[in-house]
């Protein structure tokens, strides 16, 4: 019977997207905030400048930020996505990159087909790993962080 408690408090710790999740999504957010792995943290503008909008099937990131040593480098994107049965689908349509791991800008070959991951739904909020990138989001009432293996991205919802 233990057993038995301890797997229902873990499914009811961390369980698959339900419906409605997807509301939890849909907004404007502003980047406010990037802390490195070091600690170091920059602030919006000027050393970082972001926006995500997520609608109920699209999703478009626009950003900016310097590189190292100071090389401006900056990414746009759209996608279609669906969240739905515990799983974040996302399909790119378009994405340009500007001095992004290499100088010059270079421009994503659209997808052709939805890749997934798990999305979770506990009681801190939503999340998933995004599919096309190397990013963690974990969604809250006021907004998300997006995790990546260089930094830590805080973004506020614009009311």
């Amino acid at each position: 019977m233990r057993y038995v408690g301890a797997a229902l408090a873990i499914a009811l710790v961390s369980t698959s997207t339900i419906a409605g999740d997807e509301k939890k999504l849909v907004g404007t957010y502003r980047l406010v905030e990037r802390t490195s792995k070091d600690g170091t943290t920059v602030k919006h503008p000027p050393d970082v400048l972001g926006t995500m909008t997520f609608s109920k099937t699209q999703r478009s990131v626009i950003m900016r930020w310097a590189s190292a040593d100071g090389t401006p480098v900056s990414i746009a994107a759209i996608y279609r996505y669906t969240l739905s049965g515990g799983k974040y689908c996302e399909t790119e349509e378009y994405g340009v990159q500007t001095n992004l791991g290499a100088p010059g800008t270079t421009y994503d070959t659209p997808g052709t087909a939805p890749t997934c991951t798990a999305a979770l739904t506990d009681a801190t909020g939503l999340s998933f790993d995004v599919p096309s990138e190397r990013l963690r989001l974990q969604v809250t009432r006021d907004g998300f962080r997006a995790t990546t293996p260089r930094w830590t991205d805080r973004w506020e919802k614009v009311k």
